[in-house]
């Protein structure tokens, strides 16, 4: 059977192909036939990410080494205003 290359169908040359009415759609017997066979029409769900995951992966991002450093000179530079602020930022931390 040769592919089917559906962007090149009309509405009722794929109606017809899939079997379905273009007025009603599926009967629910031919829905659960089809889901039976097919399984849910449902996009597989991803793990969320851990929050130490997230905070392992801003290391991936040249802008988190500039932070640091800057970091690390307010420090130096005994800003511990400036210092704290810039670490804080680093963490991430979402309430």
């Amino acid at each position: 059977m040769a592919e089917i290359l559906w962007h090149n169908l009309n509405f009722k040359e794929a109606a017809e192909i899939l079997k379905t009415d273009l007025e009603n759609g599926l009967s629910e017997e031919e829905a659960s036939k089809r889901q039976k066979k097919f399984g849910k029409n449902k996009l597989p769900e991803e793990k969320p990410l851990s929050r130490f995951k997230i905070f392992l992966e801003q290391f991936y991002n040249p802008l988190v080494y500039i932070l640091i450093i800057a970091g690390t000179i307010s420090l130096i530079l005994k800003e511990y205003t400036d210092t704290l602020i810039i670490f804080v930022a680093l963490l991430g931390f979402e309430q």
